[in-house]
């Protein structure tokens, strides 16, 4: 029996999909800490350390959050390759809405090595980018940096 073009085809496809891309699924589910300094023009920023609890299907990601500042709430968004984008809502200690927007990589490089306030973090999967809204104090505008506690 003579092969046909579609036995090849066929074959080809079982073949390619056996092979590792390095886009593979970041899977972000557990625990990560992370220190967000706010700044919102005051004379001296201020900065809370955060427990982020992940879990997720796919690209979608929701969890929670928490505060050392006693603030906590839920988060939902996605993942696209290695851009994390999340709603967080802040239900404790008052309402709020705030979007962060960040960016995942194997090993985190401050963006700015001469602000001190952001200290240089570096392990597998950290994040680093930024969170704009609003709560019952005011606008939020932070910067965020964060590495996997748990998985």
């Amino acid at each position: 029996m003579k092969p046909r073009k579609t036995d090849f085809v066929f074959l080809l496809l079982i073949l390619l999909s056996g092979c590792s891309s390095d886009d593979e699924q970041i899977d972000l589910r557990g625990s990560w800490d992370a220190l967000v300094v706010y700044d919102n023009g005051l004379e001296k920023s201020r900065k809370v350390d955060v427990t982020y609890v992940f879990d997720q299907r796919d690209d979608q990601i929701m969890g929670t959050f928490a505060g050392e500042d006693g603030s906590s709430g839920i988060l939902e968004g996605s993942l696209v390759e290695r851009a994390l984008d999340l709603t967080l809502t802040q239900l404790v200690p008052c309402a709020g809405s705030a979007h962060l927007l960040a960016t995942i990589a194997n090993e985190h490089r401050d963006p700015d090595p001469h602000d001190d306030r952001i200290p240089q973090k570096t392990g597998f999967r950290d994040f680093a980018g930024t969170i704009s809204g609003i709560d019952c104090f005011g606008d939020i505008g932070a910067a965020v940096v964060a590495q996997r506690a748990t998985n």
